[in-house]
Protein backbone atom coordinates (compact mmCIF):
# COMPACT_ATOMS: atom_id res chain seq x y z
CA UNK A 1 0.00 0.00 0.00
CA UNK A 2 1.42 3.40 -0.99
CA UNK A 3 1.84 6.32 1.38
CA UNK A 4 -1.04 8.14 -0.34
CA UNK A 5 -3.35 5.14 0.05
CA UNK A 6 -2.35 4.79 3.71
CA UNK A 7 -3.00 8.47 4.33
CA UNK A 8 -6.41 8.24 2.67
CA UNK A 9 -7.28 5.14 4.68
CA UNK A 10 -6.27 6.74 7.98
CA UNK A 11 -8.17 9.89 7.07
CA UNK A 12 -11.25 7.86 6.25
CA UNK A 13 -11.05 5.97 9.54
CA UNK A 14 -10.66 9.23 11.47
CA UNK A 15 -13.67 10.68 9.69
CA UNK A 16 -15.73 7.57 10.37
CA UNK A 17 -14.81 7.49 14.05
CA UNK A 18 -15.50 11.21 14.38
CA UNK A 19 -18.91 10.82 12.77
CA UNK A 20 -19.78 8.00 15.17
CA UNK A 21 -18.40 9.53 18.36
CA UNK A 22 -19.45 13.13 17.76
CA UNK A 23 -23.12 12.66 18.75
CA UNK A 24 -22.09 10.52 21.73
CA UNK A 25 -19.71 13.18 23.03
CA UNK A 26 -21.63 16.30 22.07
CA UNK A 27 -25.03 15.25 23.44
CA UNK A 28 -23.95 15.14 27.12
CA UNK A 29 -22.16 18.47 26.70
CA UNK A 30 -25.23 20.01 25.09
CA UNK A 31 -27.46 18.69 27.88
CA UNK A 32 -25.06 20.00 30.53
CA UNK A 33 -25.12 23.50 29.01
CA UNK A 34 -28.70 23.79 27.80
CA UNK A 35 -30.58 21.07 29.69
CA UNK A 36 -32.45 21.19 33.00
CA UNK A 37 -30.50 21.71 36.21
CA UNK A 38 -32.07 21.14 39.62
CA UNK A 39 -31.10 23.11 42.71
CA UNK A 40 -32.14 21.91 46.17
CA UNK A 41 -32.38 24.56 48.91
CA UNK A 42 -32.88 24.39 52.67
CA UNK A 43 -32.22 27.00 55.34
CA UNK A 44 -33.41 26.75 58.96
CA UNK A 45 -33.71 30.55 59.07
CA UNK A 46 -35.98 30.74 56.04
CA UNK A 47 -39.71 31.20 56.65
CA UNK A 48 -40.62 28.99 53.72
CA UNK A 49 -38.62 26.06 55.16
CA UNK A 50 -40.37 26.10 58.55
CA UNK A 51 -44.07 26.76 58.05
CA UNK A 52 -46.60 27.17 60.89
CA UNK A 53 -50.19 26.35 59.96
CA UNK A 54 -53.53 25.16 61.34
CA UNK A 55 -55.14 21.94 60.24
CA UNK A 56 -57.91 19.50 61.08
CA UNK A 57 -56.75 16.05 62.16
CA UNK A 58 -58.66 12.82 62.70
CA UNK A 59 -58.38 11.28 66.17
CA UNK A 60 -59.32 7.69 66.91
CA UNK A 61 -61.26 7.50 70.18
CA UNK A 62 -63.05 4.40 71.45
CA UNK A 63 -65.16 6.59 73.77
CA UNK A 64 -66.78 8.34 70.82
CA UNK A 65 -69.60 6.84 68.74
CA UNK A 66 -68.07 5.75 65.44
CA UNK A 67 -64.59 5.62 66.95
CA UNK A 68 -63.22 8.81 65.36
CA UNK A 69 -63.47 12.54 65.90
CA UNK A 70 -61.98 15.60 64.22
CA UNK A 71 -59.96 18.28 65.99
CA UNK A 72 -58.24 21.48 64.90
CA UNK A 73 -54.60 21.90 65.87
CA UNK A 74 -51.49 23.91 65.09
CA UNK A 75 -48.73 22.24 63.10
CA UNK A 76 -45.25 22.93 61.80
CA UNK A 77 -44.13 21.67 58.40
CA UNK A 78 -40.41 21.42 57.65
CA UNK A 79 -39.88 21.88 53.92
CA UNK A 80 -37.13 21.98 51.34
CA UNK A 81 -37.30 23.82 48.01
CA UNK A 82 -36.34 22.55 44.59
CA UNK A 83 -35.96 24.81 41.56
CA UNK A 84 -35.03 24.15 37.94
CA UNK A 85 -32.23 26.56 37.03
CA UNK A 86 -31.68 25.07 33.58
CA UNK A 87 -33.09 25.95 30.16
CA UNK A 88 -35.34 22.93 29.63
CA UNK A 89 -38.17 21.34 31.61
CA UNK A 90 -37.01 18.80 34.19
CA UNK A 91 -39.37 15.91 33.52
CA UNK A 92 -41.03 13.42 35.87
CA UNK A 93 -39.33 14.59 39.05
CA UNK A 94 -39.80 12.81 42.36
CA UNK A 95 -38.22 13.24 45.78
CA UNK A 96 -37.07 10.52 48.16
CA UNK A 97 -35.77 10.08 51.69
CA UNK A 98 -32.71 7.90 51.10
CA UNK A 99 -30.86 7.85 54.44
CA UNK A 100 -31.32 8.52 58.15
CA UNK A 101 -28.26 8.92 60.39
CA UNK A 102 -28.23 9.60 64.14
CA UNK A 103 -25.64 11.40 66.25
CA UNK A 104 -23.79 9.21 68.74
CA UNK A 105 -22.42 11.29 71.66
CA UNK A 106 -19.96 8.52 72.54
CA UNK A 107 -18.20 8.66 69.17
CA UNK A 108 -19.17 12.26 68.34
CA UNK A 109 -20.22 11.10 64.88
CA UNK A 110 -23.40 10.68 62.87
CA UNK A 111 -23.83 6.96 62.38
CA UNK A 112 -26.05 4.75 60.24
CA UNK A 113 -29.38 3.62 61.66
CA UNK A 114 -31.53 0.66 60.63
CA UNK A 115 -32.96 2.78 57.80
CA UNK A 116 -32.06 1.19 54.46
CA UNK A 117 -34.83 2.18 52.03
CA UNK A 118 -35.63 4.94 49.55
CA UNK A 119 -39.11 6.22 50.44
CA UNK A 120 -40.91 8.85 48.40
CA UNK A 121 -41.66 12.20 50.07
CA UNK A 122 -44.60 14.51 49.36
CA UNK A 123 -44.86 17.65 47.25
CA UNK A 124 -46.25 20.57 49.27
CA UNK A 125 -49.63 22.14 48.47
CA UNK A 126 -50.51 19.45 45.94
CA UNK A 127 -54.14 18.76 46.81
CA UNK A 128 -55.23 15.20 47.51
CA UNK A 129 -53.02 12.30 48.56
CA UNK A 130 -52.55 11.04 45.00
CA UNK A 131 -51.28 14.41 43.77
CA UNK A 132 -48.76 14.66 46.61
CA UNK A 133 -46.75 11.76 45.24
CA UNK A 134 -47.14 12.07 41.48
CA UNK A 135 -44.13 12.87 39.32
CA UNK A 136 -43.88 16.57 38.40
CA UNK A 137 -42.47 18.37 35.37
CA UNK A 138 -40.55 21.38 36.66
CA UNK A 139 -40.27 24.34 34.25
CA UNK A 140 -37.38 26.78 34.50
CA UNK A 141 -37.64 29.19 37.43
CA UNK A 142 -40.61 27.52 39.16
CA UNK A 143 -40.11 26.90 42.90
CA UNK A 144 -41.60 23.68 44.20
CA UNK A 145 -41.61 22.74 47.88
CA UNK A 146 -41.16 19.34 49.51
CA UNK A 147 -42.77 18.34 52.81
CA UNK A 148 -40.21 16.48 54.90
CA UNK A 149 -41.38 16.48 58.54
CA UNK A 150 -44.46 17.71 60.39
CA UNK A 151 -45.15 18.22 64.12
CA UNK A 152 -48.49 18.88 65.85
CA UNK A 153 -49.53 20.54 69.08
CA UNK A 154 -51.73 17.59 70.05
CA UNK A 155 -48.91 15.04 69.60
CA UNK A 156 -45.55 14.33 71.21
CA UNK A 157 -44.26 12.62 68.05
CA UNK A 158 -43.09 14.02 64.73
CA UNK A 159 -44.18 12.56 61.40
CA UNK A 160 -42.11 12.01 58.29
CA UNK A 161 -44.17 12.99 55.25
CA UNK A 162 -43.43 9.81 53.32
CA UNK A 163 -45.63 7.81 50.99
CA UNK A 164 -45.28 4.61 52.98
CA UNK A 165 -45.09 4.48 56.78
CA UNK A 166 -43.08 1.30 57.34
CA UNK A 167 -43.70 -0.48 60.64
CA UNK A 168 -40.05 -1.57 60.98
CA UNK A 169 -38.98 2.07 61.38
CA UNK A 170 -41.67 3.01 63.90
CA UNK A 171 -39.38 2.84 66.92
CA UNK A 172 -36.60 4.74 65.14
CA UNK A 173 -38.90 7.66 64.40
CA UNK A 174 -40.13 7.76 68.01
CA UNK A 175 -36.59 8.27 69.31
CA UNK A 176 -35.28 11.64 70.44
CA UNK A 177 -31.90 12.96 69.39
CA UNK A 178 -30.04 14.51 66.44
CA UNK A 179 -30.82 13.09 63.02
CA UNK A 180 -29.30 13.71 59.59
CA UNK A 181 -31.90 13.12 56.89
CA UNK A 182 -30.67 12.80 53.31
CA UNK A 183 -33.15 13.63 50.55
CA UNK A 184 -32.77 13.18 46.81
CA UNK A 185 -34.62 14.75 43.88
CA UNK A 186 -34.35 13.11 40.48
CA UNK A 187 -36.06 13.07 37.09
CA UNK A 188 -35.96 11.45 33.68
CA UNK A 189 -33.58 13.87 31.95
CA UNK A 190 -31.74 15.56 34.80
CA UNK A 191 -28.89 14.90 37.22
CA UNK A 192 -30.15 14.05 40.74
CA UNK A 193 -29.44 16.46 43.59
CA UNK A 194 -28.94 15.65 47.28
CA UNK A 195 -29.29 17.53 50.55
CA UNK A 196 -28.57 16.56 54.17
CA UNK A 197 -30.90 18.18 56.73
CA UNK A 198 -30.22 18.21 60.47
CA UNK A 199 -33.28 17.63 62.66
CA UNK A 200 -32.96 17.70 66.47
CA UNK A 201 -36.03 16.29 68.20
CA UNK A 202 -36.66 16.51 71.96
CA UNK A 203 -40.32 15.48 72.03
CA UNK A 204 -41.89 18.95 71.95
CA UNK A 205 -43.82 19.95 68.85
CA UNK A 206 -42.63 23.59 68.74
CA UNK A 207 -39.15 23.26 70.25
CA UNK A 208 -37.18 21.29 67.69
CA UNK A 209 -33.96 22.49 66.04
CA UNK A 210 -32.88 22.50 62.39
Amino acid sequence: MSNIETTLLIGGLIGFVSAVLSPIVSEPIRNWIHGPKLELFFSPKSRDCKSLTREVVTIRNTNVVGGVTNAETEAYYIRARVENKGHQIAKQCKVFLINVEKYNPATRKYEDTIFCDSIQLTWSASGNDNDKFRALDLPRGVKQYIDLISTRKISQAYRLEVQTQLFRYQELFLEQGEFLLTILVSGDNVQPVYKKILFVWNGRWNDFRL
